[in-house]
């Protein structure tokens, strides 16, 4: 009965004595551990940006036409105004426009005033009335944009501004010369790099800039109704450059 239990006790201590060792090595690995998993330091990057630019010429255009009137009285201003801006604009739907592509820019009606002087110096009085009616009006055929120009002044148009020339291709080139620039924005990444004696790594973030809007061109003169109008007013198009850029960030190895 004694040698057993002598034996349990032994067999037990025996037992014990590698788990021991176990915990003991454990927790002195454990620093070891802990150190290891210090502070990471962050990653190597390189940020670049990435242009791509095409030159097209123009085949449509967007143009405010517009017709200002005066009168004594509010009433006339607005009807004389609403009349003239009636045939302007059966004008412009007889030189071959669309209905979708005529929308009303403005309408306004304002009161004049002018110096008068007198005893004590000057002071202002009413003048009668201003009113004030456009259209912008899209053309898609640029060839119907000169005799365009000469029918609305014509028949009333005085005030003709805000030519905005456009290519109806321009979302499909944007998109080509977006791919464009990613690659440019890769190549100059790729060599500044290598320049400095290391690898290009992993793309981490990319964005896109804004599509650019058209270029407006200059206001034309104003067009006195009782002038002789030309054949055709002359419009030249010429060329537009459309742009796409990127911002893209990599990493370095």
């Amino acid at each position: 009965m004694t040698f057993s239990v002598r034996r349990s006790v032994v067999s037990r201590l025996l037992l014990a004595a590698p788990l021991a060792g176990a915990s003991l090595l454990l927790a002195m690995a454990a620093p070891a551990s802990a150190e290891s998993d210090g502070p990471r330091k962050p990653p190597r990057i390189v940020s670049v940006s990435g242009t791509a630019t095409r030159d097209v010429t123009p085949d449509m255009a967007t143009i405010v036409i517009g017709v200002t009137t005066r009168a004594p009285k509010a009433a006339d201003a607005l009807n004389g105004n609403s009349q003239a801006a009636a045939k302007v604009i059966a004008a412009v739907r007889q030189a071959g426009v669309e209905s979708r592509d005529v929308q009303t820019n403005t309408v306004s009606i304002s009161q004049n005033f002018r110096n008068r002087r007198d005893a004590s110096g000057y002071a202002q009085e009413p003048d009668g009335f201003t009113a004030a009616n456009s259209v912008s009006v899209r053309v898609r055929d640029l060839g119907k944009l000169g005799p365009l120009l000469t029918a609305a002044a014509g028949e009333g148009a005085n005030n003709i501004n805000s030519l905005t020339f456009d290519y109806s291709g321009r979302k499909k080139v944007t998109e080509e010369l977006q791919t464009e620039a990613v690659r440019n924005a890769r190549d100059t990444a790729q060599r500044l790099v290598e320049a400095a004696g290391s690898k290009l790594g992993q793309l981490q973030m990319i964005s896109a800039g804004q599509l650019p809007a058209p270029r407006p061109y200059g206001a034309m003169k104003m067009m006195r109704a009782d002038a002789p109008a030309p054949e055709a007013a002359p419009v030249e198009a010429g060329e537009m450059t459309i742009t796409s850029s990127v911002q893209t960030t990599w990493t370095i190895e």
